[in-house]
């Protein structure tokens, strides 16, 4: 070799290879995986189905015993008030909160120690998963700890972005809150501001949990630890590696729904060759069955992948901050007491013995599709289209092809029914007036609609009796009697309306004050009633001045729908504008969905109809698992 030549292989060899830092972090994050994988997946399916027969049968008892220390049939706006100066109502609704928080722990702890195993090569069962997570959830659960109550009932359902437990995406704000919000400019913005806060916190504390199960700090200074991680990655690079997660996720989901189409298509070209025979085969019920089927199987999996990738992101950090953390240690297996697993194995049989039938009945019923006959009932009118409880707003709902809408009543001065909700005409029409301060010839001057848009300036309250007049063909009639205390033989008022018009058969006449409920059974006890606003349910066959329960969408839970149906009530649902709470009530067979949106409420119903309903049914029962 000659000198020209010596430099060159001298800078050749000692030139470092460079490292893809992506592939290297794939590697180690499926690494991490691949040492606990099949028990990882099996622990998650035990842990969906361990929710599925003692996490929710224990809300449902509760829900029971918060009625029985409050010696009440039912919950409903006139006595909730009440009901909360209770201090055991408080101590029920502790039980119900700890109960969340400790499900919640059970599974995130399970996750982070076993993957934490993992990287420590050591291999843990499902049945050592599980005592990992129960003894780091009953660990954590301590007055220490108290933000992990806000942190799992607020940040974690609100945000979503750790959000694959199986109770925490259970959590939502009721609808009637968030309309509360909406309709009022301070309320919104403030609700902004707190989303924006809670996204912080949820960011800055993503690896609370992580650092809680794998170095067993406290909930403090786990969350300052996590805070000090999240500076150490970055926000951004943070940020990106979650949002490539989600796009991976979505393309192997995608990618496996393909596959499985391949595949079945293969298998039914060899056996029913032909055009016709694909036609059959590329229905958008099989397409619909099949991306079921896959995201739920995915969303078990889905878990795993998405605390691993926390946890390696948790692990880089503390390598850059030259901070070691512990190795696994293996708890005491507490679990294999004699005593220990007799008490868990009789709660295991005891909850599969008082649980299993109720969800039986619950799959029947949601694949019973002749139960389908759920209402689309616009509330106020059409209320996103023209001005609420006026002729144009009705007139809407028809056009938008719905059945039915709900109106709000109330009594003047001069005993005439209007179709009014407030009590006071300021918000609606602008006059600082209660509506039994004035008569109709006076009302009659309102305007009801410049409020909506100038489009509809002009417009005035209608009367009880123009609207069953004006829509008597084209609409069934829910008919709300707002109480103001000033309204003494509204009850007769209205049944005599519904009678004189001969419209007993196209409506019904609700109230939030049970006894109301009373007098018009007394005026006419053919005419159809509904009690509204309850929120929780004693002894329904109490209730016989109503032959509908109408609920607010949060209550809505199956356990609830089928046990009104069963004591012969129908089943009224307020007021819900978002279309998969649509998708899962119209499973549930409601009788009638309150909404905004009714043209979205339409298109819901539409995908419900023929061959296209029992998938979407069977995607319902799925989201339960």
């Amino acid at each position: 070799m000659n000198k020209s030549e010596h430099p060159v292989s001298v800078e050749t060899e000692q030139k470092p290879k460079k490292k893809n830092k992506l592939f290297e972090r794939i590697g180690q994050t499926v690494s991490l995986v691949k040492g606990n994988f099949k028990s990882l997946v099996s622990f998650e399916l035990a842990y969906r189905v361990l929710c599925l027969v003692v996490f929710f049968p224990i809300l449902v008892y509760l829900e029971r015993m918060l009625l029985y220390v409050n010696g009440t049939d039912n919950l409903a706006q006139y006595n909730v008030g009440k009901s909360l100066v209770n201090p055991l109502t408080w101590l029920i609704l502790i039980v119900v909160f700890m109960a969340v928080v400790f499900f919640t722990m059970l599974e995130q702890g399970g996750l982070a120690i076993a993957i934490h195993a993992s990287k420590d090569g050591t291999k843990l069962n499902v049945k050592e998963i599980l005592a990992e997570g129960t003894r780091y959830a009953i660990d954590k659960i301590n007055a220490a700890n108290w933000p992990l109550l806000p942190y799992v009932l607020l940040v974690l359902p609100l945000t979503a972005l750790t959000d694959e437990t199986s109770i925490v995406r259970f959590i939502e704000v009721p609808g009637f809150i968030m309309e509360f919000i909406y309709q009022r400019q301070w309320a919104t913005t403030l609700w902004y501001a707190a989303n924006v806060i809670i996204l912080i916190l949820s960011i800055g504390w993503i690896f609370t949990f992580t650092v809680m199960a794998i170095e067993r700090t406290g909930f403090s200074d786990a969350a300052k630890k996590s805070w000090k991680a999240v500076k150490t990655t970055g926000v951004l690079r943070l940020l990106a590696t979650l949002l490539c997660y989600y796009i991976l996720f979505a393309a192997v989901v995608s990618l496996t729904v393909f596959l499985v189409f391949a595949v079945w298509f293969l298998i039914w070209m060899w056996i029913e060759p032909g055009a016709a025979s694909l036609d059959l085969l590329m229905t958008a019920e099989n397409v619909e069955m099949i991306v079921m089927i896959v995201k739920t199987v995915y969303m078990w999996v889905g878990a795993v992948i998405f605390q691993t990738v926390i946890q390696e992101m948790y692990y880089r950090a503390c390598e850059k901050e030259g901070r070691e953390v512990p190795s696994y240690e293996p708890n005491p297996a507490h679990i294999d007491n004699p005593f220990l697993k007799a008490a868990f194995w009789t709660v295991c049989a005891l909850a599969v013995f008082f649980s299993v039938p109720p969800r039986v009945r619950q799959v029947k019923w949601m694949l019973n599709t002749d139960n389908g006959k759920t209402m689309i009932m616009a509330h106020r009118g059409y209320s996103e289209a023209a001005p609420e409880n006026t002729i144009p707003a009705f007139q809407a709902a028809v056009d938008a092809g719905v059945k039915s809408v709900e109106l709000d009543v109330q009594m003047l001065k001069d005993g005439t029914i209007i179709v009014m909700h407030d009590d006071n005409f300021e918000r609606t029409c602008g006059v600082k007036k209660n509506v039994w301060e004035v008569t109709y010839d006076e009302v009659k001057t309102y305007d009801a609609g410049s409020f909506f848009s100038e489009e509809f300036a002009g417009t005035q309250v209608p009367t009880l009796d123009q609207v069953i007049k004006e829509f008597r063909n084209d609409l069934f009639i829910n008919i709300e009697i707002k109480r103001n205390g000033h309204d003494e033989g509204i009850e007769k008022a209205v049944v005599d309306i519904i009678r004189e018009n001969d419209f007993i058969d196209h409506c019904d006449v609700t109230s939030q004050d049970y006894e109301t409920l009373v007098l018009v059974k007394e005026a006419n006890p053919d005419v159809l009633t509904a009690y509204t606003t309850v929120i929780g349910l004693g002894e329904i066959d109490k209730l016989d001045a109503a032959s509908i329960i109408s609920i607010q969408e949060t209550f809505a839970t199956f356990a609830n729908v089928e046990r009104l149906h069963r004591a012969g009530k129908r089943v009224f649902v307020w007021t819900v504008n978002d279309e998969d709470v649509m998708e899962r009530l119209v499973s549930l067979n409601v009788d009638a969905i309150l909404t905004n949106d009714p043209v979205k409420g339409v298109k819901v119903l539409e995908n419900h109809k023929g061959a296209l309903d029992l998938p979407r049914r069977i995607s319902q029962i799925l989201r339960y698992v």
